[in-house]
């Protein structure tokens, strides 16, 4: 878990990121998500929603980008 610069149209709500929560209680029928979950980890299931924030890997990862003056949107999943 760290803080990161998204990518593509993500990039477009926030510079920088950061998601502390695994799970989703949507359901949807079209997510890929819960599959490649599953793929690597047979005991994740995809509606137990949790965030476990690991403090001082945020903190170690916020060092790169304490310079640089941009906004950090935090993913709710």
């Amino acid at each position: 878990m760290k803080i990161y610069e998204p990518a593509g149209r993500a990039r477009e709500y926030s510079p920088l990121a950061l998601n502390h929560f695994k799970g989703c209680e949507h359901g949807c029928l079209y997510c890929y998500v819960t599959h490649m979950m599953v793929r690597f980890n047979s005991k994740y299931v995809h509606s137990n929603v949790n965030s476990e924030p690991n403090y001082k890997e945020i903190e170690s990862s916020a060092q790169k980008f304490r310079d640089c003056n941009k906004q950090i949107l935090s993913k709710l999943n």
